[in-house]
């Protein structure tokens, strides 16, 4: 499932900003001696830009999601919270109207 959410969300956007960043990384690796990391992204700058590897295989695609997915969960679970805080104030009130800005 995870797959298919990244296909669906690597717009061609997403994707262009990708190569080229990684390309940067690219330039900035070469002029350095971490020959480890320079290999990895000389493997993986043409494996995504092949058609038939899915992004959503790829470790540092999953990175991004999952670093989006719990910011997003983090946020989500403010905006519960303060939610939860708005309805409990509403029921201690007993009132039948209740203006929610004025809480």
């Amino acid at each position: 499932m995870r797959i298919e959410i990244v296909e669906e969300l690597a717009a061609a956007s997403f994707r262009k900003e990708v190569a080229r960043r990684l390309q940067a990384l690219m330039d900035r690796l070469m002029k350095g001696k971490d020959i480890k990391s320079w290999k990895m992204v000389m493997m993986l700058i043409p494996a995504l830009e092949m058609k038939g590897i899915p992004w959503g295989l790829c470790g540092l695609i999953l990175e991004i999601y999952n670093r989006t997915m719990q910011r997003f969960i983090r946020e989500n679970d403010e905006d519960q919270g303060v939610f939860r805080c708005c309805c409990r104030s509403v029921k201690s009130r007993r009132e039948e109207n209740i203006d929610v800005f004025t809480i």
